[in-house]
């Protein structure tokens, strides 16, 4: 019994232990800041906030956009809306920690296996969640603008549309005829590129896709579909083929 209990110990161990280290590529899959919430008070007939701490707040869930990579075992590269960044790891008993040249950010690893970062240069607590992904190398350069797509499978709220691209906005075909647009923005990301949105359903929808893998016919990729503040962002993998 005891080396049955030390044989499913040594591979609960084994299966965890790489969730728990920082290798590879990494993805911020979405932020969560937390708003404070003021109270508006009249005052001589004008409102204003009221002269107090706020104890409530609200939290606010957005799309992430960078790729970080581990490079050796102390320092790694990100690539993200600021550019390039290199980081220097520190690695603390109850934390773990990306120094760069204009800000640090630090955290730990969840329950889940992510990775769970906050700036020290936020005003607001924001917290910025990665996940760590296989993401290879783009084959080709990612051109869009005037070409027309086909989503393939299920893909969420882009299930069965055709999107086209446009020089300064994207136009989705709905079932029933009607057309919705929205806006887009390509983002290279070192080795990987990805592809910012926002889409009117009539609701509005809006994610990153980061693509795994380009050609001329098809391009490959996932995002994470940001719904509304209540719920968490959900991985979609999504293909659109020309």
């Amino acid at each position: 019994m005891r080396k049955l209990l030390c044989l499913f110990t040594l591979l609960f161990s084994a299966i965890w232990l790489p969730a728990q280290e920082f290798e590879g590529s990494w993805v911020m899959a979405y932020m969560r800041a937390r708003q404070p919430v003021f109270t508006m008070i009249q005052q001589d007939g004008e409102l204003s906030l009221e002269d107090e701490t706020p104890e409530d707040s609200t939290i606010i869930q957005s799309s992430g956009l960078m790729v970080m990579t581990a490079q050796g075992k102390d320092s790694a590269v990100s690539y993200s809306w600021d550019g390039e960044e290199h980081w220097f790891i520190e690695r603390l008993p109850d934390m773990i920690r990306f120094n760069g040249s204009l800000d640090s950010l630090y955290g730990n690893f969840d329950a889940d296996g992510r990775l769970v970062l906050a700036s020290t240069l936020d005003e607001v607590p924001t917290e910025y969640i990665f996940e760590p992904l296989q993401l290879r190398k783009k084959q080709q350069d990612l051109e869009i603008i005037n070409t027309q797509w086909s989503v393939l499978g299920e893909a969420d709220f882009l299930t069965n549309h055709k999107l086209i691209f446009q020089a300064d906005s994207v136009l989705t075909n709905e079932l029933d005829g009607r057309a919705a647009f929205g806006e887009y923005y390509i983002h290279p990301l070192g080795k990987h590129v990805a592809l910012e949105f926002v889409i009117n359903l009539p609701e509005t929808y809006m994610g990153i896709i980061y693509f795994t893998r380009v050609t001329k016919r098809r391009l490959i990729g996932f995002f994470y579909a940001v719904i509304d503040d209540e719920n968490l962002p959900r991985k979609v993998p999504v293909t659109l083929k020309r």
